[in-house]
């Protein structure tokens, strides 16, 4: 009598094959050294460039300090990635650590409240990464906060918006000021009076092209109308 041959089998039974596992494992690490996730450019983001925008203009709070900050926490993702035999995106994003910089944590709380769902490498305390996250950005910390305040700029990567407009040979206020009396009101009437004349005038325009259209095309149905009774 034979015996027919099994085509299922359940997880519990092929973790008992000791050379199906080696096969398995073997295949895997013949995929990890194959691919590689592509490098993150950590100074082109548009989360970073914006901050620079925004630090440029005064309106983000923002300093060299900050920047050598960013590129530490950078390079210790790469570290830990590299430990935990992954990719440095499933560590944390770089908007993350953008934002870490921005609030500069000093425990898990606070770390918490920079982002309340943080991920697993960091969440799990047992792993001990979050404190070394924390104490990078606390042995930073001096570098971070300017002596004038937390006003100070990056002037090494960005330039001011004062220094572009003293490059220009100008002063902001009097352009400003050129500007404000060519809006002001003449004789008790504003400025953009030919503006709303210009606009009316072309209205009548859209209006007319609108009624020639239509009486065009009443002309040409009538004489189709007349075609069709003459063929009759």
């Amino acid at each position: 009598r034979k015996h027919k041959r099994r085509s299922v089998f359940t997880a519990n039974e092929l973790r008992l094959h000791l050379g199906l596992m080696r096969v398995i494992s073997l295949s895997q690490e013949a995929c990890l050294k194959m691919w590689k996730a592509p490098r993150e450019q950590a100074l082109k983001t548009d989360a970073f460039v914006n901050t620079l925008k925004q630090a440029a203009y005064g309106t983000m709070n923002w300093n060299d300090g900050r920047t050598e900050l960013y590129q530490k926490l950078v390079q210790w993702r790469d570290r830990v990635a590299d430990a935990e035999g992954t990719y440095p995106g499933a560590v944390c994003s770089l908007d993350l650590l953008l934002s870490i910089c921005k609030r500069m944590p000093t425990c898990r709380w606070s770390l918490r409240q920079v982002d309340y769902f943080l991920p697993a490498i960091l969440a799990d305390e047992s792993l001990g990464y979050s404190g070394e996250l924390l104490s990078i950005v606390g042995s930073s910390r001096s570098n971070c906060t300017s002596s004038n305040g937390g006003n100070e700029v990056s002037t090494r990567l960005v330039r001011s918006y004062e220094e572009r407009i003293a490059d220009r040979g100008g002063d902001i206020g009097d352009e400003c000021a050129s500007d404000a009396s060519n809006m002001c009101e003449e004789n008790g009437k504003p400025q953009s009076t030919p503006t709303f004349a210009l606009s009316n005038r072309s209205l009548k325009r859209a209006a007319a092209l609108i009624l020639a259209s239509a009486a065009l095309g009443g002309i040409v149905v009538i004489a189709m109308r007349t075609m069709k009774r003459s063929r009759r």
